[in-house]
């Protein structure tokens, strides 16, 4: 083992180095976004993503600190016996044997814990980042949508309860308020499908944002735009698209 080690040290070193510079990237987006999101469930789900991202680098420069000892261990006993005037067979492969028993011992923790721990959001609960623009921002999705995907009815709200349904639900809200909630259940959608969501005001688009769907198949979710000085008085109205197609709108009225 030790040999194969010292045969293929580079593309190890490598393979790690490659790994810690990738993880401190993400590690590094995450917490830009934590930092600029003016939502708070986007900064804390960034920030979640972020520790987590730095434990896994923390434990792959762990491991290969490790693997420096454990070759430079290597080493000092390949020269120690190489040196030795009279080497006994018996005492060779013992040397390394002790060696490889250390060595197994230092990379007991696994990085498998990473994957299972990112519980993200609940299903019921969509996290959203709306910010205005000219137009709808489309991106590539990975996954092609079902033909039979779709949003249901949506349910404007001035608030969510603690099972996430709507909490003061209506279609006249009072001018001056911060936030209005859009819920609405989907069915036959997959994870990696392109959806977008645009809020509008008098026809005018006041924020939108296109993102991959990742909450499953079935299910309720919400979404929330915050306008900058709250809702002014005007027509409003709410479309939900899957890919470039408009699948549900809900109207409501701020006065």
């Amino acid at each position: 083992m030790l040999l194969a080690l010292n045969r293929y040290s580079f593309w190890i070193f490598g393979a790690f180095l490659a790994g810690i510079i990738i993880g401190l990237l993400a590690a590094a987006r995450y917490a830009r976004e934590a930092r600029t999101s003016q939502f708070y469930f986007i900064r804390e789900q960034a920030r979640i993503k972020a520790g987590r991202v730095m434990i896994l680098v923390g434990f792959l420069v762990l491991v290969t600190i490790a693997l420096a000892i454990l070759m430079t261990v290597s080493n000092t006993f390949t020269r120690i016996a190489q040196a030795s005037p009279t080497p006994t067979p018996t005492l060779i492969p013992t040397v390394p044997a002790t060696a490889v028993a250390t060595a197994t011992s230092i990379p007991v923790p696994s990085p498998t814990p990473q994957p299972t721990a990112t519980a993200s959001p609940s299903p019921t609960i969509i996290p959203t980042v709306v910010t205005p623009s000219p137009t709808p921002t489309l991106i590539v999705g990975v996954t092609t949508p079902s033909p039979d995907a779709t949003f249901g009815e949506i349910t404007m709200a001035r608030g969510v309860t603690e099972d996430n349904k709507p909490k003061d639900p209506g279609t006249v809200f009072p001018a001056g308020i911060a936030r209005l909630y859009a819920f609405f259940d989907y069915r036959n959608l997959s994870n990696g499908v392109l959806w977008t969501q645009a809020w509008y005001r008098e026809g005018k688009e006041i924020g939108s944002e296109s993102s991959l769907w990742e909450w499953g198949s079935y299910g309720t979710a919400w979404i929330f735009l915050k306008p900058i000085g709250g809702y002014s008085r005007g027509e409003y109205e709410v479309r939900l698209y899957i890919g470039d197609e408009l699948k549900q709108t809900a109207t409501f009225t701020v006065r």
